[in-house]
């Protein structure tokens, strides 16, 4: 089956507003880590972490291979800068896929290892699995 483009950007963008009501925006005060290599600063960073997943992402994570990409939606605080934040992504194996300037988002792969560390940035408020395997409604 093939998609459409429009519809596959409709389906992402209701994935992040899926995301941000159910995660609620959080103000990622947590503490985050180091963004360079992605490693938890502590327990409480890495919970602060998992508070920002949404519950299907949170519920696949255990089960998530190391080693195989994971396609999320990412919220993010207003403001934030493309590139920078590129730069983090790569750093923790993955890119950026596509940049939502509307609602604040990003779509990226990254690796399932790189899923908690990628929450701990301070930019990212909320992720969310981004191919839930639904098609859009037509």
């Amino acid at each position: 089956m093939t998609r459409h483009p429009v519809a596959v950007t409709a389906a992402a963008v209701a994935a992040a507003a899926l995301l941000m009501a159910s995660a609620g925006c959080g103000n990622g005060s947590g503490p985050a880590g180091d963004p360079a290599t992605g490693k938890p600063a502590s327990s409480a960073g890495a919970s602060a972490a998992a508070a920002k997943l949404a519950p299907p992402l949170a519920s696949r994570l255990p089960r998530l291979p190391a080693d195989q990409p994971v396609r999320l939606i990412a919220v993010l605080a207003p403001g934030t800068a493309t590139e920078p934040l590129r730069a983090q992504i790569e750093r923790l194996g993955g890119r950026l896929v596509q940049r939502f300037t509307i609602i604040d988002a990003v779509e990226v792969v990254v690796p399932g290892r790189s899923v908690l560390p990628l929450a701990e940035l301070p930019e990212v408020r909320g992720l969310e699995l981004a191919d839930t395997g639904t098609p859009p409604p037509s």
